[in-house]
């Protein structure tokens, strides 16, 4: 629901403000993703990646979830159970 996919997203951007490494969060769809993806945008700093990560994502879309981020960033990488 919304109100847990906020929750989602308050927390989450709240690590990656914090912590000096990535992060991977666990959502159980693809909707869920987009929604928290959507919401964290505005949250997080630009040293920021987001990046899906599910089964139907092009490969090209999945490598940049699963390669290590550039130096100078970090990732919160918002994953289903692939």
């Amino acid at each position: 629901n919304q109100r847990s996919g906020e929750a989602d997203a308050l927390a989450t951007g709240e690590l990656l403000r914090q912590e000096p490494g990535s992060l991977l969060l666990f959502l159980p769809g693809v909707g869920e993703i987009q929604r928290v993806q959507e919401q964290l945008a505005s949250r997080v700093n630009s040293d920021v990646m987001l990046c899906p990560l599910y089964g139907a994502l092009p490969l090209a879309d999945q490598l940049k979830a699963i390669l290590p981020a550039p130096a100078g960033q970090h990732k919160g990488v918002l994953a289903t159970n692939i």
